[in-house]
């Protein structure tokens, strides 16, 4: 399939052979800067008719979730509708505050997958997502804490930057290598593509947004969401998705054998059918074809 660039800092893949179905804007979290490391996923959804734009967002220390929001919504109006957003972990919480703030930009989506996403439409279930990898993940909370860094709990940063980390917090196993990114790069050259700055602002921002947030979304929304979430996510593990598919008016639906990256070995027996399932939905629901 051809690959090009739409613009300077978002990579784009195009279906070819096929008609274009809809396009897919896929949003990172914590782990990348850029959507790019799916490219996997993106490759096997361009054979099916999917146009993907991988997404790369601005981060620093400071970046609020304001501006963290507006850029995935400036990329979305630049784009060619339909629109399917799919967002991972922190990614899939800046997708479902965008969906709830009635703009143009959310106005323009057919539908949304959250992917492994953080819980935000419960303040409750936030909190208890803070405590939970409080208790879990101590070492990498304390690292978070002392740079200032939302990137070291997934193992990135710009210093003490730790491969054992990104491997327990995001994979179902002890992987050699990592083929999500459309090749085969050994697990460290994978580590070295790990973020080195997430913003605590963004933390901040969300909590604020789940004290507020909609007790019923899709009376604000008419974009359908979809909740996937990894069996093996000790991140945000499955009992952790149930407020968001509540909220969203849906069920979990469950990815075997992944962890939280979604980047184990048989991703494209896993994720990918799961994800084709869910994009052939919003397809057909919309009568996009």
């Amino acid at each position: 399939m051809m690959m090009s660039e739409e613009e300077p800092m978002n990579l784009v893949v195009e279906p070819q052979g096929v008609p274009r179905r809809a396009t897919l804007l896929w949003v990172p979290g914590a782990t990348h800067d850029s959507a790019a490391i799916y490219r996997g996923p993106m490759e096997a959804m361009a054979c099916k008719g999917y146009r993907s734009v991988a997404l790369r967002l601005r981060k620093s220390r400071c970046t609020s979730l304001g501006d963290y929001v507006h850029q995935v919504e400036e990329s979305l109006m630049e784009l060619e509708e339909p629109i399917i957003l799919i967002g991972h972990s922190l990614g899939g919480a800046l997708v479902q505050v965008l969906l709830t703030r009635q703009t143009d930009a959310a106005k323009k989506t057919s539908g949304a997958v959250l992917l492994c996403a953080v819980p935000i439409m419960s303040f409750c279930e936030y909190l208890r997502f803070f405590l939970y990898l409080f208790c879990k993940f101590f070492v990498n909370v304390i690292m978070v804490v002392l740079t200032l860094n939302v990137a070291q709990l997934v193992g990135g940063g710009y210093c003490c930057r730790s491969a054992s980390r990104c491997r327990s917090i995001g994979f179902a196993s002890d992987p050699k290598s990592v083929t999500i990114s459309g090749t085969r790069q050994s697990f460290e050259e994978y580590h070295e593509g790990i973020a080195k700055v997430e913003s605590i602002p963004l933390l901040l921002g969300l909590l604020c947004y789940a004290i507020t947030a909609p007790s019923d979304p899709k009376e604000s929304s008419s974009t359908t969401a979809a909740v996937l979430a990894a069996e093996q996510d000790v991140l945000t593990p499955l009992w952790m998705h149930q407020s968001t598919a509540a909220a969203w008016r849906t069920s979990v639906q469950p990815i075997s054998n992944q962890g939280h990256f979604v980047s184990d070995e048989g991703w494209d027996s896993t994720l990918v059918p799961v994800l084709e399932q869910q994009l052939e939905l919003f397809t057909s629901r919309k009568g996009m074809d």
